[in-house]
């Protein structure tokens, strides 16, 4: 397995724990009404880890390892698109978890916007290697 498949899914691997906890946190908040304002508020960040955190995380790298490589040899294409995709994504789940919780409010255009170039970009890395030869070439 390639280096960046095996980032990707340790971080998956991460997000999957951080959002289990916040998960946590929220039903703690539903069983303990006087804790309620304070844990219910957490669902955001949870939702978001658990869907772009864990599952994107995932789905970036087992794509990355299982997608065909390029005719030209073994190569995986450029990198650095890839590269790029992971700490955008990345990035903005922590810019979204940071602003929410310590700001009170969630930047959720900036979030959105950065999660759809990231995805873009790995899209756009990936394109070459998942579109079928010509026509009676193998």
């Amino acid at each position: 397995m390639p280096k960046i498949s095996r980032v990707l899914l340790s971080f998956s691997l991460i997000y999957l724990v951080l959002g289990a906890f916040f998960g946590l946190l929220v039903g703690i908040g539903k069983v303990f009404p006087e804790l309620s304002q304070k844990f219910l508020s957490l669902v955001h960040i949870h939702i978001n880890f658990m869907i772009f955190g864990f599952f994107f995380n995932f789905i970036l790298a087992v794509g990355y390892w299982i997608f065909p490589r390029l005719k030209e040899g073994t190569s995986r294409g450029n990198t650095f698109l890839y590269v790029a995709s992971f700490f955008l994504l990345n990035f903005a789940l922590i810019f979204d978890a940071v602003n929410f919780l310590f700001l009170k409010q969630s930047r959720f255009f900036v979030f959105s916007l950065l999660i759809f170039l990231s995805l873009l970009i790995f899209i756009f890395g990936s394109f070459r290697r998942i579109k079928p030869p010509p026509f009676g070439e193998k």
